[in-house]
């Protein structure tokens, strides 16, 4: 799962404010989880928090 540090978000480190996060995801992450149902994929992800 070394492969997916690319997907963390530091929470507990975040100051006050707006951030925004750009996440691609495709067939390698899902490839992560052994045994999933969602075995393939390509997303961009844009996470903003408030």
């Amino acid at each position: 799962m070394d492969n997916l540090k690319e997907f963390s978000i530091p929470i507990k480190g975040l100051k006050t404010g707006v951030h925004e996060f750009n996440f691609h995801i495709e067939k390698s992450f899902f490839e992560q989880f052994e045994g999933s149902a969602i075995q393939d994929g390509d997303f961009q992800v844009h996470l903003r928090s408030l």
